[in-house]
């Protein structure tokens, strides 16, 4: 992908391109004999397009010369806008909006160039430093923790009903009323779960006198495509928590697993000012989270374990007495048949032994109808008849984890069981090294992180 922003690129970093020094004049920001998409094309035969490219060049530099420590963060977001506007603005996707090619790239250019303004004329609040450093030490501690943020409620006591309400609602429950200030102004927090199996949490700011409920600001973001949205109504698991980031309270709207948040401070008299939005994004490398054995973590994650012990196969389904008779009170949740996937000759449980051993998958679900679906993986050692035989129940700690990316390694001659979970719809990513013994309870050897929040401006 070629930065369009030429200079930008001299300036941060360079992007594998004939680069054009900041003094440089023509009409764009890139050398056209290096054009490569349509965007690009128009952008060198159209004057109008040429003056654009070179504003939002100037604003870059511009941007990372307030921000320096966003350097990085606005290379990501710069090549992000050029992928998208590449693939925008091609003649069949412009005619499909009606647009001319030269009006879809100057649109686009345009959005960008009010977001990068906007983005200069205003510094990141600290408080948004502060809360992706919250969310990235929640990550690291595997996404346990709830409430995510140090709470701003003070005086906290349960309560057997909504405030305006003459009588206890069904389908709320856990209700909490807390004191919360904002500068001078006091209120009343209200906070509750809603919802059946699938529930979320749910946030209410009153006076004092509970007579009158102040607006929240809605205005998250979606998941899928960043759109903003209520997130009460269309995400049952979204969630509001009142944090306390730099000594002020702030709203923090989160999405199912905290994957997008959104921040708001909470001014004293009672408006809500958007500070920024927070995005969990892959890290370019991965990190250790926890290890029981340094050196096998590392081998790991670097990938050079020895992977070499099973052989994938065409997924195989099991035939449905075997399945029932083997696997009927260990594989809860199942959803569809079993099918083997990989298979060959290993000692899993380190018992000195090599066994037969096929690697089998099926779609786990709990039923509730919440998106709670995801393929598991684990091993399973074959009798002298070829049939499989169920792993012991001490096992489960490790395969209760099991994700949809499962394989046997083998390190120093002992065999390990690594499992991941790349995107999960609850929680954080999961990627996990066991030690299988048996008889004997699965160790966890180690636990990885892939991703990081990143604070940016919102728009």
């Amino acid at each position: 992908m070629q930065l369009v922003s030429i200079r930008l690129a001299t300036f941060l970093v360079p992007m594998g391109c004939s680069l054009l020094p900041w003094g440089a004049v023509q009409a764009q920001s890139f050398d056209c004999a290096k054009a490569a998409t349509e965007a690009e094309h128009a952008v060198c035969n159209d004057k109008t397009l040429g003056g654009l490219d070179v504003k939002l060049s100037n604003l870059l530099k511009t941007a990372v010369t307030k921000a320096p420590n966003r350097r990085a963060a606005l290379i990501r977001d710069e090549q992000s806008w050029i992928s998208d506007r590449d693939t925008r603005c091609t003649t069949a996707n412009a005619l499909n909006d009606s647009l001319s090619l030269a009006q879809c790239v100057a649109e686009m250019y345009r959005s960008r160039i009010a977001q990068l303004m906007l983005a200069t004329e205003l510094r990141l609040d600290p408080a948004c430093s502060d809360a992706e450093r919250v969310l990235d030490d929640w990550l690291n501690q595997g996404g346990e923790r709830n409430p995510i943020f140090p709470s701003a409620l003070m005086n906290s006591q349960p309560a057997d009903k909504l405030p305006g309400r003459s009588e206890a609602d069904f389908d709320v429950f856990g209700i909490v009323i807390s004191d919360v200030r904002a500068g001078r102004a006091a209120m009343k927090a209200v906070t509750y779960g809603e919802g059946g199996t699938c529930h979320g949490g749910r946030f209410q700011l009153w006076d004092q006198t509970f007579r009158h409920e102040i607006p929240i600001p809605t205005g998250g973001m979606d998941e899928s495509s960043n759109a903003p949205l209520d997130l009460g109504d269309a995400d049952d698991y979204a969630s509001v928590e009142v944090a306390l980031l730099e000594g002020k309270p702030y709203f923090a709207h989160l999405t199912r697993s905290a994957k997008y948040v959104k921040l708001y401070e909470l001014k004293s008299d009672l408006t809500a000012a958007p500070a920024c939005e927070i995005v969990r994004e892959p890290s370019e490398t991965g990190s250790i989270r926890f290890a029981a054995d340094a050196d096998l973590c590392a081998t790991v994650l670097a990938a050079k374990a020895d992977y070499s012990i099973l052989a994938t196969i065409e997924p195989t389904p099991l035939p449905d007495d075997v399945s029932a008779r083997v696997f009927g009170g260990l594989a809860w949740g199942q959803d569809g048949p079993i099918s083997v996937i990989a298979r060959g000759s290993a000692d899993p449980f380190n018992d000195g032994q090599s066994h037969p051993v096929e690697m089998i998958e099926y779609r786990h679900s709990d039923g509730a109808g919440c998106g709670h679906d995801w393929r598991k993986q684990w091993p399973v050692i074959l009798d002298q008849g070829g049939s499989p035989i169920p792993v012991p129940l001490d096992q489960d700690a490790a395969f209760g984890q099991a994700g949809q990316a499962s394989r046997l390694l083998r390190y120093h001659g002992t065999t390990y069981f690594e499992t991941r979970t790349p995107d999960p719809l609850d929680g954080v990513p999961l990627h996990e090294v066991w030690k299988l013994g048996a008889g004997a309870a699965a160790t966890k050897m180690c636990s990885f992180r892939h991703e990081h929040y990143r604070a940016r401006y919102s728009p």
